[in-house]
């Protein structure tokens, strides 16, 4: 007895909940087919920090798309790290570009095995080469751990938050307008009262869910100022980055001019052209 009793109000529920989700359906086809349908409006300031907390997040996922595809161009190689980080992986470091063109400069070096200027700025260069793709990867690591990497997980966690409950205040204006509905069409006194019931429900639901949403979106200003921190170190970082690029490439700079002139510092045009 008590499991059919716990059977029929399993039932009732689904039921319910089905009814629930068939109205709310109608309600949002009504909308979107009849142009100037009742709908219950947002209060314009609520309305803007929505259209605001949106903004924010469409900016902030291409900033971060954008971001990931500077330092990692491969899409073969961003689909690997994507992966190891779904499953929580090391993700192995790959040789940059850089560094395999200086592996070839030492390798050629190497191989040809002959002295002279030549031999000896094939070295030079690859070194060099191999200290530009260092460089790059130490930038594009820390890039990653301090910039990139918290802006995604603001995406995924407080931003997924303030959409939840953002969808959440949809569904209680739909009900809030299906009750509104309701009580219009009704007829007989009995059934009127309980709409007014469910109306009132409705509203105090919906009231609240605002309140919860407009204190929710009203952090996005201070969200913005945190994102302004992590620009500035994004920033640091590419200065540090080139400046440690123009370091070995003054340095190579010196060696080729020291070798073209034979140490008697000849002009980089020089250098090169030897070369």
């Amino acid at each position: 007895l008590l499991l059919n009793r716990m059977n029929a109000v399993n039932f009732g529920k689904i039921a319910g909940d089905a009814t629930t989700l068939f109205n709310r359906a109608v309600q949002y086809t009504s909308e979107q087919l009849v142009s100037g349908g009742e709908k219950t409006e947002l209060d314009a300031q609520l309305a803007a920090l929505i259209a605001q907390a949106d903004r924010t997040r469409d900016w902030t996922d291409k900033i971060v798309r954008q971001a990931e595809t500077l330092l990692q161009p491969n899409p073969a190689l961003r689909a690997e790290e994507f992966v190891n980080h779904v499953f929580d992986r090391k993700v192995p470091e790959h040789m940059t570009i850089t560094e395999q063109l200086g592996c070839y400069f030492e390798d050629a070096a190497n191989d040809l095995n002959i002295s002279g200027q030549y031999s000896a700025v094939l070295k030079s260069c690859g070194l060099t080469e191999r200290k530009l793709g260092a460089a790059e990867r130490k930038f594009h690591r820390e890039a990653q751990q301090k910039f990139v990497g918290p802006l995604r997980a603001y995406l995924n966690t407080e931003m997924a938050g303030m959409q939840r409950e953002k969808r959440l205040l949809e569904t209680k204006r739909l009900d809030l307008d299906v009750a509104k509905n309701r009580v219009r069409k009704c007829v007989k006194p009995t059934d009127l009262e309980n709409a007014e019931l469910s109306l009132k429900t409705c509203q105090d639901d919906f009231d609240r869910q605002c309140e919860i949403v407009r204190l929710m979106l009203s952090e996005i200003p201070a969200h913005h100022n945190r994102h302004l921190a992590l620009l500035r170190e994004f920033a640091l970082l590419q200065k540090q980055y080139y400046a440690e690029c123009a370091q070995a490439m003054d340095g190579l700079d010196s060696e080729l001019n020291s070798t073209a002139g034979g140490g008697s510092g000849g002009g980089p045009a020089n250098g090169y052209n030897a070369f």
